[in-house]
């Protein structure tokens, strides 16, 4: 008998072969978001799923959100309310389904029908107070999807006490919504009890790929996904969830004023990374809305290098809402579905770490529904000619729609720089 998910998972193939629009600045081709997309519903509750998903009303779902996005027209990229409402409608339709908010507005839901967080602190003018009246407030809208703390956790500086502390408070009023943060500077953290990943229900580490360099990129995921999973395998119960940064605020502490803005192939390669390491909901931090700046000369200056990188900046949102295509679209069941990724381990060049680098192709395999997804992803400076091996006889790339010819059982493909492919093996 065909299950609704595995026909989810039959159309979403059937129309990336038959259904394929040409986009993106690297000119591949990629289909629209599929029918299993986003199913956005007014929240009863959440949780934390045992493979670490999050579920809504009990119902696994794939988190894609927008961040330091809403209430920042008019302070960066966005010149107005009429561009942002554009952009959010633009992400909307790419599979964002939701958008981290200090406090959903009263109409958001009605108006959006997207998720939305909240912070579990009332700002009363530069003050953060924590107002029980407020929580139990926000807890019954429908778009209440997570609380989170501050926004910006410190890793090791920030008092795990405290905020322990605060989270309890939060849950003893509203036991119905998963609690979490952004966690900012992964240089290491107090110990394998005191983390966040110990402490967190939804603990949302940061990756700036616009700021790190390239051949570090990967080396920073993996690590951080590692060490996660090191502290679920103690017991901990979290949703593996990760924020890529792709362009990063303006500041002059931030590469002089003028940030990097990343490659398609590093941002396909950044969702993709997360994906294939088995996290289960994912965040796109869009620093470039923030100019922050403490004379006139240095805001006129910001503004001025804002405007000069805006084609570089829009380029990158048009990528990163490709990547969501494909995360949300195709790619969405085999994400929501609870078995993991395993690592292809006889793929070559082995994956290694060398000194501050890996090298070599990291490639996982996860069934679903009778289809082989595989992820293959190039950590290194320079094109790479792997070799995959997988069963089946009939292998296509994801993105462009094309079908590769199997050599003894095997993948044989050359991956550009900083790049990373799907493959559905049949």
């Amino acid at each position: 008998m065909t299950t609704p998910r595995s026909l989810a998972t039959v159309v979403s193939l059937l129309a990336l072969t038959a259904t394929v629009a040409s986009c993106g600045a690297g000119g591949n081709a990629l289909l629209g978001p599929g029918p299993i997309q986003t199913r956005v519903v007014p929240v009863q509750h959440t949780r934390v799923a045992d493979f670490g998903g999050l579920l809504v009303n009990g119902q696994s779902v794939v988190v894609a959100s927008l961040n330091k996005f809403a209430g920042w027209a008019g302070s960066g990229w966005l010149r107005s309310t009429a561009e942002y409402e554009q952009r959010l409608r633009e992400a909307k339709v790419a599979g964002f389904n939701t958008l981290w908010v200090r406090e959903p507005p009263s109409n958001f839901w009605s108006t959006w029908s997207l998720w939305a967080t909240a912070n579990a602190y009332d700002l009363q003018g530069s003050q953060e107070v924590f107002n029980p009246d407020r929580v139990a407030r926000i807890a019954r809208d429908p778009a209440m999807l997570v609380w989170f703390l501050h926004s910006e956790f410190h890793g090791m500086t920030s008092s795990y006490s405290d905020w322990t502390t605060t989270k309890n408070r939060v849950k003893s009023i509203d036991p119905n919504h998963v609690v979490g943060d952004l966690v900012m500077y992964q240089a290491g953290y107090p110990s394998e009890t005191t983390n966040p990943y110990a402490v967190m229900e939804y603990p949302m580490p940061e990756f700036t790929i616009s700021e790190f360099a390239p051949y570090t990129q990967v080396l920073h995921i993996v690590n951080e996904s590692q060490y996660a999973d090191r502290i679920r395998a103690r017991g901990a119960r979290f949703v593996k969830v990760g924020s890529v940064t792709v362009v990063s605020e303006f500041a002059t502490y931030i590469n002089g004023g003028r940030p990097l803005i990343p490659s398609r192939e590093e941002i396909f390669r950044a969702f993709l990374l997360l994906a294939a390491l088995n996290y289960r909901a994912f965040d796109v931090l869009w620093g470039a809305n923030q100019v922050i700046y403490s004379t006139e000369q240095e805001r006129q200056q910001l503004f001025q290098n804002l405007e000069q990188l805006r084609p570089s900046i829009d380029r990158a949102w048009a990528d990163t809402l490709d990547a969501f295509r494909l995360l949300m679209g195709p790619l969405y069941s085999v994400v929501a579905d609870p078995a993991n990724f395993t690592q292809i381990t006889d793929a070559t060049p082995r994956f290694q770490l060398q000194f501050d680098r890996y090298v070599g192709v990291y490639a996982v395999r996860k069934a679903v529904d009778g289809t082989t997804f595989v992820v293959a992803v190039n950590p290194e400076e320079s094109s790479l000619s792997v070799s995959i091996p997988v069963s089946g006889s009939t292998a296509t790339e994801l993105v462009t729609g094309q079908s590769l010819s199997l050599t003894g059982g095997r993948i044989a493909v050359t991956l550009p720089a900083r790049a990373a492919r799907v493959y559905a093996v049949r």
